[in-house]
């Protein structure tokens, strides 16, 4: 979501700086808030597209293919062909896409976190994808060939254990939304796995890694060969044999 850089800051431009400087600093205002950033002023709090429908990995069973009521979409939750594909899109295209398949009422998760930039010497605050290239489509046959219409999508991966990779996204999700510090892994280490037994976390499933002198527990997307990292106190784990 693009929050507008507050008019008491562009009037503060236009005296401190005078009109014709202040106009360049207008034109790269407009400029970053079409490419979705917005001042450290203004910054935002959560993005309105990274998800569709919003309650996709809100399921009241745990199956892919049971999931509340949405009045976004009638008969949406009945159709079984839909299943999970992996997208990679072509450069710097996740956020455009998610854009155009909200656009067709096509559901998608693209996982996405704040980040700051310097861009000419100011702070600007976006979103960007945790997994860099990658989109995760749920759809039907026909809704991925509309999804590759878009010109956006380079390739895709058939999943083949579909509960899996929708237990991992909605681990993922939730640990977006905790607000917790993560890191982004590229590769997946040879590990025992764990479980989280107590805590706001628990029953989420990973990889314990270690860091330095830190416990972490992985949570992967098998399918991507990436995951991330969250760090946890060994007393809460246990592991899974």
């Amino acid at each position: 979501m693009t929050v507008a850089l507050p008019d008491l800051f562009r009037q503060n431009t236009l005296v401190a700086c005078g009109w014709h400087a202040a106009r360049k600093v207008f034109r790269l205002d407009a400029q970053l808030e079409n490419q979705g950033y917005c001042s450290v002023i203004a910054k935002p709090t959560h993005c309105d597209f990274s998800c569709f429908p919003e309650n996709l990995l809100d399921p009241n069973e745990d199956s892919p293919t049971q999931y509340g009521n949405s009045t976004a979409l009638d008969g949406f939750w009945e159709q079984d062909s839909r299943s999970w594909r992996i997208v990679y899109t072509k450069p710097r295209q996740e956020k455009s896409l998610a854009r155009d398949l909200c656009a067709n009422n096509i559901p998608f998760y693209l996982p996405l976190v704040p980040h700051e930039n310097y861009i000419r010497g100011r702070r600007f605050a976006s979103f960007v994808p945790l997994f860099s290239g990658y989109l995760f489509l749920y759809g039907t046959i026909e809704e991925r060939q509309r999804s590759f219409d878009t010109r956006r999508i380079a390739h895709d991966i058939s999943v083949g254990n579909q509960s899996e990779l929708w237990r991992e996204l909605r681990q993922v999700n939730r640990l977006i939304h905790a607000n917790v510090p993560l890191t982004v892994e590229r590769r997946l280490s040879v590990g025992q796995k764990a479980r989280v037994k107590s805590g706001p976390f628990k029953g989420f499933q990973g990889e314990l890694v270690r860091a330095g002198d830190v416990n972490k527990l992985l949570i992967a997307i098998s399918y991507l060969g990436q995951g991330i990292t969250l760090e946890i106190e060994p007393y809460k784990l246990e592991p899974v044999y």
